[in-house]
């Protein structure tokens, strides 16, 4: 449980180019896991028809970042979420020849835990690839253990029951708009 992760991040980005938007994204999926962190995009400013390098400049924030959003709750559901204000972020600039990470603080108001990471939402949603494989299991009514069962062999994601409740709904609404 580190709370400055500079020493994983500073290798993997400080002064490194990145020729494609994808090529960035990738490296930062894999230094979240091992680094038990999660990033969201605060802010961009995207290039109209770049499709390789995408973005002129984007901020990313820890997502235990306090976001301003709008909420419509009226605070009666539960919810796992909770702000600690975490002052981590980066930068990310286009230069000439790709993507660059400008300035930077990786230092964590928070305990970070790679091995709490499979349980992050981002970490267990599934593509539409993989919905389309699961699919198949809703149908025939398997149950929601089989079906967070074939996702963690499957696809190595760990489902929760409400996910599971979440793709069955989605799924049903989905088969029933194609009718």
């Amino acid at each position: 449980m580190k709370l400055d992760c500079a020493d994983m991040f500073r290798p993997l980005f400080d002064g490194k180019v990145f020729p494609t938007f994808a090529e960035f994204a990738d490296l930062l999926e894999q230094f979240e896991q091992e680094s038990g962190t999660v990033f969201r995009m605060r802010s961009s400013k995207l290039i109209r028809g770049d499709n390789i390098v995408r973005y002129k400049n984007i901020r990313y924030q820890c997502d235990r970042a306090d976001f301003q959003h709008v909420v419509r709750s009226t605070g009666v559901r539960h919810t796992r979420y909770k702000s600690t204000n975490c002052p981590a972020h980066f930068s990310v600039v286009s230069a000439a020849d790709g993507l660059r990470v400008r300035k930077w603080c990786m230092k964590h108001n928070h305990s970070v835990n790679p091995e709490l990471m499979e349980q992050h939402r981002k970490f267990r949603t599934l593509s539409k690839d993989e919905k389309q494989i699961i699919k198949p299991l809703f149908e025939c009514k398997c149950s929601s253990q089989g079906i967070k069962l074939f996702a963690l062999e499957r696809f190595g994601k760990r489902l929760t029951s409400k996910d599971v409740t979440n793709l069955r709904i989605a799924l049903r609404t989905v088969s029933h708009s194609d009718q």
